[in-house]
């Protein structure tokens, strides 16, 4: 079980939002030059937390 993915974000989330915020979808090498970016920028630690005491009254 420690192993287990909770979420992860597709390819496909990528395009709906690059279709949605310009117009079209990204090209392979523009996907290249945002994944790593993606990942940094996501608050993980403080959205676990967070869900961690709303959901389990602690």
């Amino acid at each position: 079980m420690s192993d287990r993915i909770i979420y992860s974000i597709k390819t496909e989330d990528l395009q709906t939002v690059a279709r949605e915020a310009i117009g079209r979808a990204l090209t392979e090498a523009e996907i290249l030059k945002i994944e790593d970016s993606i990942a940094e920028r996501i608050p993980w630690f403080e959205i676990i937390e967070g869900v961690i005491h709303e959901k389990n009254d602690v």
